[in-house]
């Protein structure tokens, strides 16, 4: 009987929060559908590659749904969709955006989704915040992306020659690793491997036309352990091996042309 009555009210509740501009009797009580999962993975590509209203997008698409078929509950709806905002400030967070201003933005969503006493309410609040997410985000990625792209090429250009990784310099930039090579590639139009890679032989160039090393230290002086593998992307990037580029010293530009720069 006391179960009974807990599922009833419970009921009874869920439908009331669904229900702002409707008169609910006991009798009216239902039993909602299954609530539709969250495609949090989904969400989390399109944060981490910086496609902010496609993430934001999804989301309210799924709080629409969520509304017209009146599940989850308004706890469990209030939670994931704190969360998954949660997810995009964090990110920007961690990519250097302005930290006073997340922590506002955080604050204000964490007050405004909690008092949504109904539903529609919920859905309003979400638009406001959702507004202010575009704002910032449009205000500060463009400046903040072009300086942090040009200054990680130049860092990789300076520190070529050592023992670099994308995670030394996610943690270096104050970039999330995932988000990082996404936008490197989007920025560099290569991998970031490719660019370390061309960048090295770049480098192995300018030694070998000095014409007074040998091929095994210009190997270790640009960042490689292995000479059999510098050989070979030497080779791959300039067509020929180390030790034919000395021999033509002069006969071959610098490959790459001039270096990339973020338009």
């Amino acid at each position: 009987m006391l179960k009974e009555t807990y599922n009833r009210l419970t009921a009874l509740s869920r439908q009331r929060f669904y229900c702002r501009d409707e008169f609910i009797q006991g009798e009216d009580a239902f039993t909602p559908v299954p609530a539709e999962p969250f495609d949090l993975a989904s969400f989390n590509t399109q944060v981490h590659s910086s496609d902010i209203t496609g993430a934001l997008t999804q989301l309210e698409a799924w709080l629409q749904r969520a509304v017209e078929r009146q599940a989850p509950g308004e706890f469990e709806l209030k939670s994931l969709v704190q969360d998954a905002l949660y997810q995009v400030l964090s990110s920007w967070e961690e990519n250097g955006m302005d930290a006073e201003r997340i922590s506002s933005l955080k604050r204000d969503c964490f007050i405004q989704i909690s008092e949504a006493k109904f539903a529609q309410d919920l859905l309003e609040a979400f638009h406001c915040i959702q507004v202010e997410f575009v704002k910032l985000f449009e205000e500060q990625t463009p400046r903040q992306g072009r300086r942090s792209v040009q200054e990680i090429l130049d860092y990789v250009e300076e520190h070529c020659a050592e023992p670099l990784t994308l995670n030394d310099v996610a943690k270096t930039f104050n970039f999330n690793y995932s988000y990082l090579s996404s936008y490197f590639s989007a920025n560099s139009r290569e991998g970031f491997s490719e660019y370390l890679n061309r960048a090295r032989i770049r480098r192995a160039e300018e030694l070998l036309r000095k014409g007074d090393i040998p091929v095994s230290e210009v190997c270790g002086m640009v960042g490689y352990g292995d000479h059999s593998y510098f050989c070979k992307v030497f080779k791959k990037f300039t067509g020929k091996t180390p030790s034919e580029f000395r021999r033509q010293y002069g006969a071959v530009s610098p490959i790459g042309g001039k270096r990339w720069k973020n338009s």
